[in-house]
Parts: C-alpha cells; sequence; structure tokens
C-alpha cells in the first residue's frame, strides 16, 4: 500500500510541475546590424486557462550597474490592448498568439542605444508557478567600426 501511495505522490508531483507557466526566449545573444527591423522572439506554455487575461510585457534592463528594468511595453489578453512607453512609439510592436504561446517583440530601425538586456514576462492569474520571465541580449553592430563591434559584443551578455 506505501508503495502505491508514494507513486502516486511521485505521480502528483510530476504533473503538477508539468503544468506550470513557462517562458522562453529562444536564444542568449542577438546579434543585428543598426538600422535593421528585427523580431526578438518569446514563446510561453501554460496549462492555465487562457480565455482569462494573460499580461504580456517587455522591458528592456540599461547597461548601468544597479539600472532598473525600462518597459517597453504591455499587451492586455483577451482585451488585445497594447500599452507602449513613449520612448519606443512608432518603433515596437508586438505580435502575440496566445493560443500558440507567441509573444515577439517587433523592434523598428535598431540603434547603437539598444544594445541592452531585454526581458519578456508573462503573467497569468493563477499560473505563478515556473518560470514567469526570459531574457536575451540584444547586440547593435555597426558595420563601419570593427572596434566598436568587438566592444559592443562585451556589453551586458555575460551577464545573464
Amino acid at each position: 500500500m506505501e508503495g502505491r501511495i508514494s507513486s502516486l505522490a511521485l505521480l502528483f508531483l510530476v504533473l503538477s510541475g508539468v503544468g506550470a507557466l513557462q517562458v522562453n526566449i529562444p536564444q542568449e545573444t542577438y546579434k543585428h546590424a543598426r538600422g535593421d527591423n528585427i523580431t526578438l522572439p518569446c514563446n510561453f506554455t501554460t496549462s492555465a486557462d487562457i480565455k482569462r487575461l494573460v499580461i504580456i510585457s517587455w522591458s528592456v534592463k540599461e547597461d548601468q550597474a544597479g539600472a532598473k528594468q525600462t518597459p517597453i511595453l504591455t499587451h492586455f489578453y483577451p482585451l488585445k490592448i497594447t500599452d507602449i512607453k513613449q520612448k519606443y512609439e512608432g518603433r515596437v510592436s508586438v505580435d502575440v498568439d496566445v493560443a500558440k504561446g507567441k509573444a515577439d517583440l517587433k523592434l523598428n530601425r535598431i540603434t547603437l542605444e539598444d544594445n541592452k538586456m531585454f526581458e519578456c514576462r508573462v503573467l497569468i492569474p493563477g499560473d505563478d508557478k515556473g518560470v514567469s520571465a526570459d531574457t536575451a541580449c540584444l547586440i547593435v553592430l555597426d558595420n563601419t567600426d570593427s572596434l566598436l563591434k568587438e566592444n559592443s559584443e562585451m556589453f551586458m551578455c555575460g551577464q545573464k
């Protein structure tokens, strides 16, 4: 009898972990040329009822030590409302498909100031276990200066 209870407890623990929220940006680092239009992919899985509220946010962390997260945008599903911060208006959008677990950030006309650590965060009420955020480093390359390329590669990517 004890063996059966232990097996059921183990099965319960495994199944409960499977349903936890998992947010993933496929690569740790993305390198693109200055002026490019890019997409930073963000994927997520959940077993929660996605007909309810889902909040997707993208933010950046500045390169100074101790710098705070700076919001880029927040998307509210199923309301289909996206709040884009003024600094990024006209330059960013989010491609969201909640059913497929997709929340990609589209960033147009990237500049050297976009050399930052980007974070995708997904919040689903009732699904607070697992991994709710992931980060990736964007390295913007300036094709005219190889020294700048090398310096930009040393940017924050080692701090992930």
